[in-house]
């Protein structure tokens, strides 16, 4: 600098400009409530410290922190950040952050309990979701409406929310099926006169399609006819949950016949004689009932007496003797007035097999004992008496499955 002499002196001084850091932050960020609240300003250059303060007296000193695990409205707000380089340089800025809500779910309505094949409406606010069933093979969900497709479990889900932020809500639902069984029970009836139908699943109600033919009682299933012809009785269940099931039998209802004795009139019979009266129908056809017997010593004669319960002396006397099955079948078959008997498993269609008490002449129902004259054919051995191999291997065989199948080509296996 100049003095009074006019000399002059100079001097220099180095300054060094720092360099500002550069901040590297989305100025919004937009959360899902529940979900990690992070900020992130990891790439921001030239930056030595950082630090974070929020809402919630939040504070921190890391570059890119979790501001919590759990978002919820009160984490919403602005955050500032301040940067500052190595030199001391500064830098600061803000960033908006926005919490969305989710969904306040109400209570899911609708049955719970569905019927295959049912519907039903579910509905929970707030309105504008999705449902969704878990699996659609037992309950299908098109809409609102939940449609029962088979018998089983499922769960159903209500899905709601917006902004990319969604939630939802559950219901389990079971889809019931109900499988009423075939009636069982005679299926003829006289006018005036009553059966019992049988149903194995209990509770359900009896319903004739027409009284005028037969009625019926609605929980014992006990049926009267009430004139000729062939009525439709319906048996129906419903389940506490509503879901129901019926079956139907046809039922035939035969009037009463009428006849008037021909033969006899006025004449005299002998004490303890048997004799045969003939008849003349109400259609005007006469004629005298057949009977056919086998020969006494008979297996099959000693079986069907002892099942209908009379003795040798009480045949009529004009009964119709032939020996073997084929006889009986040959005469019973050329005389629409004869009745005989012989063993089930040779009946054919030359002749009819008569029902006992309204049960037909099955093998089903022989074997669940509902036709009463029904007799076992038994091998027997001597008590006390070992076998012999052979004899042994033949009744082992003889319940085998290869020998029950030759039975039942013509008889009543019992396996």
């Amino acid at each position: 600098m100049p003095n009074s002499t006019s000399c002059h002196r100079w001097d220099s001084i180095l300054v060094k400009a720092g360099a500002i850091p550069q901040i590297d932050l989305s100025p919004t960020v937009t959360v899902c409530q529940g979900k990690p609240l992070t900020l992130d300003a990891g790439k921001s250059t030239n930056a030595s410290t950082f630090q974070w303060s929020g809402p919630v007296s939040f504070s921190n000193t890391t570059s890119t922190p979790t501001v919590t695990t759990n978002a919820q409205p009160a984490n919403a707000g602005t955050y500032k950040l301040v940067v500052k380089s190595s030199d001391g340089c500064e830098s600061t800025a803000n960033v908006d952050v926005t919490v969305t809500t989710l969904p306040n779910f109400g209570t899911i309505t609708g049955d719970s309990v569905v019927c295959q094949g049912g519907t039903t409406e579910l509905n929970c606010s707030p309105l504008g979701g999705t449902w969704k069933s878990d699996n659609p093979a037992v309950a299908s969900i098109t809409g609102n409406t939940l449609s029962g497709q088979s018998a089983g479990n499922s769960v159903v889900w209500y899905i709601a929310g917006g902004s990319g932020c969604t939630d939802s809500i559950k219901m389990p639902v079971r889809i019931e099926q109900i499988t009423v069984p075939s009636i069982s029970g005679p299926d003829v009836v006289c006018v005036d006169k009553t059966i019992t139908l049988v149903n194995t699943l209990p509770g359900g109600s009896w319903k004739s399609l027409d009284a005028s033919v037969a009625t019926i009682d609605g929980s014992t299933g006990v049926l009267k006819g009430v004139s000729s012809g062939t009525v439709t009785i319906s048996y129906t269940y419903t389940s506490v949950n509503g879901c129901t099931d019926s079956k139907s039998t046809p039922i035939k209802v035969d009037a009463l016949p009428t006849a008037t004795i021909t033969n006899l009139q006025g004449e005299s019979i002998c004490p303890s004689d048997d004799y045969v009266l003939l008849a003349a129908a109400a259609n005007g056809k006469t004629g005298g009932i057949a009977v056919i017997s086998r020969e006494p010593g008979s297996g099959t004669r000693g079986a069907f007496q002892e099942l209908i319960g009379f003795q040798d002396g009480q045949l009529v006397r004009n009964a119709i003797i032939f020996d073997g099955t084929g006889a009986i079948k040959s005469a019973v078959a050329g005389n629409a007035d004869a009745i005989g008997y012989i063993s089930l498993g040779s009946v054919d269609n030359t002749g009819k097999a008569l029902r006992v008490d309204g049960i037909a002449a099955t093998n089903d129902n022989v074997k669940a004992g509902t036709y009463k004259i029904a007799r076992p054919f038994i091998l027997i051995t001597k008590r006390g008496v070992a076998l012999p191999a052979a004899a042994r291997a033949f009744l082992d065989w003889t319940m085998s499955d290869a020998g029950q199948a030759i039975v039942r080509r013509s008889w009543i296996s019992i396996k």
